[in-house]
């Protein structure tokens, strides 16, 4: 233990500030690093915008200039990495930069509810445990059972903690599946016939809708059309993702751009992540020419420094990492996210000779803009299917979507038959795969999906 405490105290003494601002600007996105350059350039005076009339190697020169490097900061991003690769993981820097998002997000406010109950400490640690086990959308992805055996904590615990957490999320939160979100939100809702009738028919519709149709499930439960209507239209009022922010989401800001030149691809840094930005040369050379004069000055040229270094690191960090991408699932510029190929972190480090935490934090956040879309660098990773080192989970996706957008609505496709079909196209994975690839892309089961097309049928009739 003496010895672990050694190694790492001697790992911290490397985070020097030029070092920990070079690891927060690597994880700043588009947008952030825009902020990060508006804050800059209204603080220090040594920092100037530069004309748009100016090029490239303009901004280059600038980069490149003598005083930009400072005596102990890595000559190249090799060496940078080098240095990153010895920083945890889970470095946080001792401030947070001003642009950061003032408002927290959904799970951090339930924490912080949960925090703020008086509830008993077990309670509280097993609404806690429930709750990092619950996605972006608000689904719940573990069992109680599954979540005891991590955390030691009695099933009556979790049932427990799970009620808690329910009290004070949305309705609908950390539900197993979207039936069950669907009936929780119902059950908040005051007592009405419509409510009760959209119960009645969540309940029963699910399981016997296969079995009836919609049209046998109606007569079963003894509601004349109109009923039936109103109860399908109360069900389509509901929220299928509790968990999203109700916030508008801000516009996203590309990092990269894929463009064509000569016939050929090619990945480029996009506008935003090359902010015309420089340092004041006339006021730099004054600064030089003072005798140990002016330190406030000094500093803010360091600064100034430190930033421009940050900055042509993190860009040549970010576009060999994205053309190692490109180069890896080039496919996927014709063939979507079906021609997506299996890719790993550890992939795409060896191949840039960088280290995989610093390729993580590269590829967290960052957007290329591509001629199908604007996507993370993230979507571009997937794990290979069992058995199979040729098909990815992101391809098993695209199939699932393309296979209910042609099914007979109708006559929806279950999972068990999305599977076998899947297994037909050599995709190969269980039925409880189908079910969770399913719910990650918002798509309601077999049953429901026959509902809301009922629905549809009887409103346009």
């Amino acid at each position: 233990m003496a010895l672990h405490l050694a190694i790492r105290a001697a790992t911290r003494q490397t985070v020097t500030p030029q070092l920990a601002n070079s690891i927060r600007m690597l994880q700043l996105g588009g947008a952030e690093l825009l902020a990060e350059i508006d804050a800059a350039l209204a603080q220090n005076v040594m920092l100037e915008s530069i004309d748009e009339t100016s090029t490239d190697s303009d901004f280059d020169d600038i980069i490149d200039m003598d005083a930009v490097m400072s005596p102990g900061e890595p000559e190249d991003t090799r060496e940078w990495d080098e240095h990153i690769a010895d920083v945890r993981a889970d470095y946080i820097p001792d401030r947070e930069p001003e642009h950061a998002a003032l408002e927290p997000g959904l799970q951090m406010r339930l924490l912080a509810a949960l925090h703020l109950e008086n509830l008993p400490a077990d309670t509280r640690q097993a609404a806690v445990a429930v709750l990092e086990e619950v996605d972006e959308i608000g689904r719940l992805q573990a069992s109680l059972e599954e979540i005891a055996e991590k955390t030691a904590l009695s099933l009556q615990t979790l049932q427990t903690g799970l009620a808690a957490l329910r009290a004070q999320a949305p309705a609908g939160y950390a539900a197993y599946s979207l039936e069950e979100c669907l009936r929780l939100q119902l059950q908040a809702q005051a007592t009405s016939p419509e409510r009760d009738d959209a119960l009645a028919v969540l309940e029963a519709g699910l399981l016997a809708v296969g079995h009836f149709g919609p049209e046998g499930l109606r007569r079963n439960l003894g509601f004349d059309p109109a009923r039936f209507t109103r109860a399908l239209e109360r069900i389509r009022m509901l929220e299928m993702r509790p968990g999203a922010e109700v916030e508008e989401a801000p516009a996203i800001t590309p990092d990269l751009v894929v463009v064509k030149h000569g016939g050929q691809w090619q990945i480029e840094l996009h506008a935003s992540a090359r902010p015309r930005i420089g340092i004041n040369r006339h006021y730099a050379r004054l600064v030089a020419g003072m005798r140990g004069g002016a330190p406030e000055l000094r500093g803010q040229l360091q600064d100034a420094r430190a930033l421009m270094r940050g900055l042509q690191m993190r860009n040549d960090t970010l576009l060999k990492t994205g053309r190692a991408i490109l180069r890896h699932q080039f496919a996927f510029l014709t063939g979507g996210d079906a021609a997506i190929r299996p890719l790993k972190l550890k992939e795409i480090a060896d191949t840039i000779g960088m280290h995989e935490s610093t390729v993580s934090r590269v590829t967290t956040g960052k957007y290329v803009q591509t001629p199908r879309g604007l996507f993370e660098l993230r979507h571009f990773f997937s794990v290979t299917l069992r058995g199979d080192d040729e098909a990815s989970s992101a391809a098993a996706k695209a199939r699932i979507h393309a296979l209910v957008n042609a099914e007979d609505p109708q006559a929806p496709l279950s999972d068990t038959e999305l599977m076998r079909a899947l297994a037909a196209e050599n995709i190969n994975i269980v039925r409880r795969t189908v079910a969770k690839y399913r719910s990650q892309m918002e798509i309601p089961n077999a049953p429901l999906r026959r509902l809301t097309a009922a629905s549809r049928a009887t409103r346009r009739a």
